[in-house]
């Protein structure tokens, strides 16, 4: 294969995976491009050039939070979830919800924040300590002296990718994505702006803005992508129900993990999951 190829080939893996080639499983790889019918390219547009909702995602919360006929309650980070018995006990900071049935949509690596009890089954366990690979970084920079239809892609930069989005206060927005959190702190803006230079070196970075979302104790990490051998190992532990407590989350999704369309489909499993639970046994006739 020629370098040229390979590299291209690597890059690609890490920008999915949002991490290192070796962190990541091929098998969920493969299972992004089988939702898209089979077609690289067709993967590749949804990837990439999808649909973007007007108003940003901000749009969509507010349209489901207006949807929501109960409480929606706010900074208020979850301690404990307790089944007993009919029902289910959910601690906060300071308050206990008592409800019927819980989802649970937390990535892998926040669910050993919380007390589960009856604990966790050991599958469940093992996946959320080990986490997923999506341990990189997505940072935005406004950069003067680059076109507005830069692409840079590399392989063994701390950036793998840096994109023009639009112009923006006399320069150019650009989005950015890297493999390790471990290996660039985007919270050090020096830092970014020289990872941005080694993709585009005639940049002149004035704005840099990102957020640590690995060391984020509410998501520990950036989209959800498994690990080798945890697509065997830890996805059918991640999303299976546990007493009246129930798994949901793009990262439980059968089709397209690790995308909204699969935190859809896993709310859609969910919802059929509470429902069986909760129907009567049919009666024996005679």
């Amino acid at each position: 294969m020629p370098r040229r190829v390979e590299e291209l080939l690597l890059f690609w893996v890490s920008a999915c995976a949002s991490a290192k080639p070796s962190d990541a499983s091929m098998l969920e790889f493969l299972r992004w491009i089988s939702a898209a019918g089979n077609s690289v390219w067709a993967h590749l547009e949804a990837a990439v050039l999808g649909w973007r909702m007007p108003g940003g995602t901000a749009a969509l919360c507010e349209a489901i939070a207006a949807d929501i006929g109960g409480e929606i309650i706010l900074d208020a980070a979850v301690r404990a979830v307790r089944a007993d018995g009919d029902s289910v006990i959910v601690t906060t900071a300071g308050a206990e919800h008592e409800a019927a049935s819980a989802v649970v949509t937390v990535p892998p690596g926040v669910l050993p924040s919380i007390e589960f009890t009856p604990s966790l089954s050991p599958a469940k366990r093992r996946a959320a300590e080990r986490n997923h690979a999506g341990q990189g970084v997505k940072a935005w920079a406004v950069a003067r002296n680059v076109s507005d239809d830069l692409v840079a892609m590399g392989h063994g930069t701390q950036l793998d990718y840096a994109g023009a989005m639009q112009p923006y206060e006399g320069g150019v927005l650009l989005v950015c994505f890297g493999p390790s959190a471990a290996d660039l702190d985007v919270t050090d803006d020096a830092a970014v702006r020289a990872a941005v230079r080694e993709l585009a070196p005639e940049a002149d970075v004035v704005a840099v803005h990102a957020h640590d979302w690995a060391r984020d104790p509410y998501s520990r990490g950036t989209w959800a992508f498994l690990r080798p051998g945890q697509v065997h190992d830890a996805w059918s532990a991640l999303r299976a129900p546990h007493e009246r407590v129930h798994f949901a989350g793009a990262h439980t999704a059968l089709r397209w993990p690790s995308f909204m369309d699969g935190a859809i489909e896993s709310g859609h499993r969910v919802a059929r999951e509470i429902e069986a639970a909760d129907r009567p046994p049919a009666r024996s006739g005679r």
